[in-house]
């Protein structure tokens, strides 16, 4: 019985280069890297691997959890990195769905980043709606808010009941 070569001992850098650049160009937010820097940076066999025991951690970690405030006055400070689509479970069936969600990374208390999204309706229409008015630039350090969850409400035009969020811009001293 004989072994086949894992995938990517087959494929070439260039071959690499454009799988990771056809994932990336499917996914909701383009990759940073250009394409060149994606073949140069690929991982084949014979690639003579940098050492990493001295690189820093990022502070902000790769998992992102969703946000779902049990309480009223809950609230959240950081920025916002943007709209994207994010796999939600739905609360009756468990059934994955794809929805429109707020993408965030947080600074706790204690000084830590964690990043979460929330799929709700109305905080990610009010953010888009910020957004456009150029009164919040995502996936940048330029402004940082406050969101509190306000509760469930009854809608003024119909008679659903949905969350109500105030979001408020950060003033950075000093």
């Amino acid at each position: 019985m004989t072994e086949t070569a894992p995938a990517y001992a087959t494929e070439t850098s260039t071959a690499l280069a454009e799988r990771a650049q056809t994932t990336a160009a499917a996914a909701p937010r383009p990759s940073r890297f250009s394409a060149e820097q994606l073949a140069a940076a690929a991982i084949s066999p014979d690639t003579v691997l940098p050492s990493i025991q001295k690189a820093d951690a990022a502070n902000v970690p790769l998992q992102v959890e969703y946000w779902s405030p049990q309480e009223e006055g809950e609230a959240k400070r950081g920025w916002i990195l943007g709209i994207e689509p994010q796999e939600v479970a739905d609360m009756e069936t468990g059934e994955l769905k794809l929805l429109e969600s707020l993408l965030f990374v947080e600074e706790t208390a204690d000084g830590k980043k964690a990043r979460f999204f929330n799929a709700s309706r109305t905080l990610v229409a009010n953010v888009r709606a910020a957004i456009n008015r150029g009164e919040i630039v995502p996936a940048s350090l330029l402004t940082p808010v406050q969101i509190t969850y306000r509760g469930v409400k009854k809608n003024r035009t119909n008679n659903y009941k949905s969350g109500k969020w105030e979001i408020l811009p950060l003033v950075v001293k000093g």
